[in-house]
């Protein structure tokens, strides 16, 4: 299983899921370098791979940080093999692995990032969903094909601070 991270939510997000599952399944971790989740891994002893880094603010920095994450991770994953993708929703994950037919598992956890979604959800195997939102609010984001969506009783981190939907 290749768990790609890109941010530190991620990070304490996928690490446990990663220990109570090591046992049984192998995994291959990526992670770009951004926002000190490298320390977040090594601290819950979770072994990686480094890979790309964080574009930054403009949007050319981002799309050259794209081309050159994707470069970085297409020999990996070919020597690899994973047979599934699980991430929040990191771009380069989910194009690469779409380039390898691999299934990739994305989660719609920010409806506030709205380019990220539309650029994942679509070559995303499954979407996995609080059924708090509805069909609208995931085509909106890139999600047009509902047979992808695993609704889930729940919901994301963003509603513990109150960053939800119309704060």
């Amino acid at each position: 299983i290749w768990v790609a991270m890109s941010t530190p939510f991620q990070a304490n997000f996928f690490a446990p899921l990663i220990k109570a599952l090591e046992t049984e399944y192998q995994f291959l971790v990526t992670s770009r370098s951004h926002d000190n989740i490298f320390s977040i891994l090594r601290a819950k002893d979770i072994d990686f791979v480094p890979v790309g880094k964080h574009g930054g603010k403009e949007l050319p920095d981002k799309l050259q940080a794209y081309a050159q994450t994707i470069e970085e991770m297409i020999p990996i994953v070919r020597r690899e093999k994973p047979d599934l993708l699980l991430t929040e929703r990191w771009p380069e994950a989910v194009r690469v692995a779409f380039g390898f037919d691999i299934p990739s598992w994305t989660i719609f956890y920010d409806e506030r990032e709205k380019h990220v979604n539309q650029m994942v959800f679509p070559m995303s195997s499954k979407v996995f969903v609080p059924k708090f939102y509805n069909l609208q609010d995931l085509y909106r984001n890139g999600g047009t094909d509902p047979e992808k969506i695993v609704w889930f009783n729940g919901f994301h981190t963003c509603y513990l601070k109150g960053e939800g939907p119309g704060k």
